[in-house]
């Protein structure tokens, strides 16, 4: 075998290798909306009601029993965030901060892609589908399993749907939700 294909095969074995050391040493994934799950319309109601600013520098403030939820799933279960919610506009470095600044659990490991080329103009509104953009982070990080979504709504794909958490966006996460998380979880 010439030398050159011979270099060409040791590479592919050691990528193929790399990847299912990925796969088996990644902690499974939280893909995250905070929209309806951490931050609801409920609890900011309750804050102006009580005279108080429902928002921060960041956005607005995340409810705590909301929160107390989120921390029971990380602390049953050695999980990774990856972001879904329009919050990742603002990028990943400066989600990072208001994590650490709100002292919330867990790591926010990175953000999905923007998926421009799976959306739809729907009254003056580009539409992406969730989805597309969790189906592209997890084959552009080589993993396909070991994950959940939380999210208080249902635009994603058919063979996702097993892996929902869906929220009611008035209470957000509940423990009820949790639980469901903590299950879905290998």
């Amino acid at each position: 075998m010439p030398n050159k294909e011979r270099n060409r095969l040791c590479w592919a074995f050691l990528w193929a290798h790399t990847q299912l050391l990925i796969m088996k040493t990644a902690k499974p994934v939280i893909f995250l909306d905070f929209e309806g799950v951490l931050n609801t319309k409920q609890y900011a109601s309750d804050l102006r009601r009580s005279g108080k600013m429902p928002n921060d520098e960041y956005g607005y403030l995340f409810d705590p029993m909301a929160v107390n939820c989120l921390r029971e799933i990380i602390t049953e279960k050695d999980v990774d965030i990856v972001v879904t919610s329009s919050w990742r506009n603002e990028g990943l470095e400066k989600l990072r901060k208001m994590w650490n600044d709100r002292n919330m659990p867990g790591r926010i490991l990175d953000i999905t892609p923007f998926a421009i080329d799976k959306s739809v103009i729907i009254d003056g509104y580009m539409i992406v589908q969730r989805g597309y953009e969790i189906k592209q982070w997890l084959r552009d990080n080589g993993r396909d399993r070991d994950y959940i979504i939380i999210d208080d709504q249902d635009d994603f794909l058919p063979e996702q749907h097993r892996h929902i958490v869906r929220t009611d966006k008035k209470i957000g996460l509940s423990h009820d939700d949790a639980q469901a998380a903590i299950k879905k979880l290998v």
